[in-house]
């Protein structure tokens, strides 16, 4: 017997740390670009979150809205973003359902070094 399950962790707003991203080629998209967040507390603390964005960051792309709250501003035209910067610090991060029923990272917000609010 099988279950229909979701794919990923349900939609919804988490606490999570930024723990890796790496630039990787999509066999029908070309360059992307890959974050993976790890909830850090609630129901599912542990479970992962990730989002794959173009590797071109342009004012209206996911990457460059990515970025943005990776570095908790609007990230200014020729300026220089370096993921690594980022890794190991927590964000509250916006999880999405696609029309596929999949969820991924849809928004990231920082959080205050004495911010406690639970999510």
């Amino acid at each position: 017997m099988f279950v229909v399950t979701a794919s990923g962790i349900p939609k919804g707003g988490y606490r999570a740390l930024l723990m890796e991203w790496e630039p990787c080629v999509h066999e029908s998209y070309g360059d992307r670009v890959f974050f993976k967040f790890r909830v850090v507390g609630g129901q599912h603390d542990g479970s992962t979150a990730s989002r794959f964005t173009d590797a071109k960051m342009t004012p209206k792309s996911a990457l460059y809205k990515i970025a943005c709250g990776l570095a908790g501003r609007k990230l200014g035209l020729n300026e220089e973003f370096n993921p690594d910067d980022f890794v190991g610090r927590e964000y509250m991060i916006i999880v999405a359902e696609t029309e596929s029923g999949a969820t991924r990272v849809e928004s990231i917000l920082p959080i205050e070094e004495d911010d406690d609010t639970p999510f």
